[in-house]
This record gives structure tokens, C-alpha cells and sequence, in this order.
């Protein structure tokens, strides 16, 4: 705002005004995305959060009996563990993910049916299994059987309790967790057997390596049993092919 030469103040002139404008336009675009990571990265830290405390509770109920890991059943969060959370939100809610109330694929990969974490719960052949699924003869999966814990799903972003594959032979697929449960930049929590909790992109993980209680299979396992040297390849047949569009690197 200028004084004429009276002495007379004058209002700002047009050109000014627009400059003015252009400027919190400017910042305005560069500051509001800044602002969305920011609140992601603070709902990502809850997600992380929940899924400690889900790993808690398994880890504790495994001890209590026996080191027998808790049922995979479709109430293994909000009933099996709850006596050692006792909060529904924990495992109920990711805060990055919306309830649908259904399988929504247009939702994806922030909606969720009844619960937002999955269990690691693919069928396998008999004689290896994937935790916490018994073996063959019904001898029940015991912690002491991962032969890498530190490297094995228990649980993840998902759109419900659990997740299997027995529809078309299909092995579990980390093109499923990053189709329903990639919420976080394309990314999922992703509590592992040992307790620990990592964000990370579902495919970099490998099956039945990363799913398996066992670890990684014997050589000529995937070949004999799937058709394909590479367990971790994308769907090729059946319902799931569509999710592969979930599983490759970002560009």
C-alpha cells in the first residue's frame, strides 16, 4: 500500500493483489502435500504401534501354552489374543485404512471388512505348512518349528482376518497383501514371526521363503509344486491373476 503525493493512502493495485495471490497459491501447492506425508507418516506410526502390540500378545500366548502358536481362526484377533490386549481398536482399525463393511476392490487398498490386519494363513502342500496352519498328520505348529523367524509373515496390512488361497491351488502371494493391504505409499506394516515390525513393499518378499513356518523350501520344491522355478511369481491363474497389477516396482 502506497501514499499518493497528497499524502493520501491508495489500496493495493491489481497487479499486486495478483502477485500476492500467486505467491500463497505457490506455497499452498508445495506445502499441502507436505502436510499429507505428514499425517500419513503419523498414521503409519499408529499402524506400526498396533501391529507391536498384536505381536505382543501372540508372542505371550505362544508362551503360555506351550509355545503352540494361536489358531488360525477367523476370531484369532478379536477373541483368541484379546485377553492380552483387551482393546478391539488394536486389532480391529488401521489408522490409514476405512471400514467398508465388505470386500470392496474399489477400496482397495485402504478399505477393510471387519478387521485390517491378515493373518499369514497360506494352504500349502502337505508337509509344509505355513504358520499357524498343523502339519499333515494335525501335529500343531509350534514356534520352535520356523527355521527363520526373523523372516517370516505372522501378520500385515490386509482387508480382513485372514488369507488363503485354496480356491485355485495358489500359493499365498505378496501381490495380494500389496492389492489389499499396501496403504501406506503403496507400502504395509508387516509384523514378523520374531516380534519385529517393518514397512516395506510386499514384493520384495518372496513365497514360500518369507511365508513358509519352515523358511525357505528345498531345492526343486516350487518347481515340482507349483510348475515355476520362482514360488514368488505373481498369480497366474484363477480369480487372483488381477492383483499382480499391485505387485511391481514403482516407476
Amino acid at each position: 500500500m502506497k501514499r499518493s503525493r497528497f499524502g493520501q493512502q491508495r489500496g493495493f493495485t491489481l497487479i499486486e493483489l495478483l502477485v500476492v495471490i500467486a505467491i500463497i497459491a505457490i506455497l499452498a501447492a508445495i506445502l499441502f502435500p507436505v502436510f499429507a506425508q505428514a499425517r500419513e507418516k503419523s498414521r503409519q506410526a499408529g499402524c506400526a504401534s498396533n501391529l507391536k502390540q498384536i505381536g505382543l500378545a501372540m508372542t505371550m500366548y505362544t508362551q503360555d501354552y506351550d509355545e503352540v502358536l494361536p489358531p488360525y481362526e477367523t476370531n484369532w484377533s478379536t477373541v483368541i489374543i484379546q485377553p492380552y490386549i483387551k482393546n478391539q481398536q488394536v486389532v480391529v482399525h488401521c489408522p490409514s485404512a476405512n471400514r467398508t463393511g465388505g470386500v470392496n476392490a474399489a477400496m482397495a487398498p485402504q478399505g477393510y471388512n471387519n478387521v485390517a490386519y491378515g493373518r499369514n494363513g497360506a494352504h500349502r502342500s502337505a508337509g509344509y505348512p505355513t504358520p499357524p496352519f498343523n502339519f499333515a498328520a494335525g501335529t500343531q505348529a509350534h514356534m520352535a518349528m520356523a527355521g527363520t523367524p526373523g523372516e517370516t509373515v505372522w501378520v500385515a496390512d490386509y482387508v480382513n482376518d485372514g488369507m488363503t488361497f485354496a480356491q485355485n491351488d495358489e500359493l499365498i502371494s505378496m501381490c495380494a497383501f500389496a492389492q489389499w493391504g499396501g496403504r501406506h505409499q503403496r507400502q504395509n506394516e508387516v509384523l514378523f514371526l520374531d516380534g519385529h515390525v517393518k514397512l516395506l513393499r510386499m514384493w520384495d518378499l518372496k513365497d514360500p521363503h518369507n511365508f513358509a513356518l519352515e523358511g525357505p523350501p528345498p531345492d526343486g520344491w516350487c518347481q515340482q509344486n507349483t510348475g515355476r522355478a520362482n514360488c514368488g511369481a505373481p498369480f497366474t491363474k484363477g480369480i487372483y491373476t488381477s492383483y499382480t497389477s499391485a505387485c511391481f516396482p514403482p516407476r
